[in-house]
């Protein structure tokens, strides 16, 4: 099986709701020693800035203002 997430949430939303619920349900596939990665080219998500290295392709923002 394989899942894909859309990285708009990891764009848009610092904090919030859905990008936490994504991002608990990717620990625990994490956990069940799935290969995975999350394909974000850009994010300013702090859930996914946590996440390990080797499973997040692609960079973290710290303002977005300057990258618009």
């Amino acid at each position: 099986m394989k899942i894909l997430y859309d990285h708009q949430i990891f764009y848009n939303q610092k904090y919030g709701g859905p990008s936490r619920y994504f991002v608990e349900l990717i620990k625990e596939l994490i956990n069940l020693n799935k290969d995975l990665k999350i394909i974000a080219p850009v994010y300013i998500n702090r859930y996914l800035k946590e996440l390990d290295k080797n499973y997040v392709l692609g960079s973290y923002l710290n303002d977005k203002k300057n990258f618009e």
